[in-house]
């Protein structure tokens, strides 16, 4: 018997071409796992940033919508340059309601402005000068209010008559927020 060795070449062929068949089919296979793999992640990654984007945009219509707002709140405190404006405010209600006002007690933190208020007068002006601290244009809280009527004082009226009337004093304590 004689061997033919062209059947060894063509076996020998066949067998290289499978396991390179074989290996080309893994590294085809990594590759597309690999890319759909990347593909989900730029999915994600744009699907992020669309709502990123959608988040942003509602964040500044909400901005816009609330700038009166954020507005008439800032107005509510006082910023820290005001503080002598404002005591000079609350110096200005006894013109306006003929009382004798004193401020004393004036304190300051880093969160709030405090001052104690006291005011003499007839009962009218004395509640005129509540109202007026109390409709000061800033948030302010008013605390440990007392009312003491003293003595009889003559007071003048429309006419040219004098008439007694008792002398009230007004004492309390305000407060009011600060920011910088």
């Amino acid at each position: 018997m004689k061997a033919n060795h062209k059947h060894y070449t063509l076996i020998l062929f066949s067998i290289l071409t499978l396991v390179f068949t074989v290996i080309a089919y893994l590294a085809v296979y990594k590759m597309i796992i690999n890319q759909s793999k990347k593909g989900a992640e730029a999915s994600t990654i744009i699907s992020t940033q669309d709502e990123k984007r959608m988040m942003e945009t509602q964040l500044e219509s909400l901005f816009n919508s609330t700038k009166e707002e954020r507005a008439f709140i800032s107005d509510l405190f006082i910023n820290k340059e005001e503080i002598v404006p404002f005591i000079e405010e609350i110096e200005k209600i006894d013109d306006y309601s003929n009382v004798e006002l004193n401020i004393s007690s004036i304190d300051s933190d880093d969160l709030y402005f405090k001052a104690h208020i006291e005011a003499e007068g007839t009962w009218h002006d004395i509640m005129h000068t509540l109202i007026l601290i109390e409709n000061m244009p800033y948030s302010v809280s008013i605390n440990n209010i007392k009312l003491e009527g003293e003595k009889d004082i003559a007071v003048d009226t429309k006419k040219t008559e004098k008439k007694l009337e008792k002398k009230w004093k007004l004492s309390l304590d305000i407060r009011t927020l600060i920011y910088k």
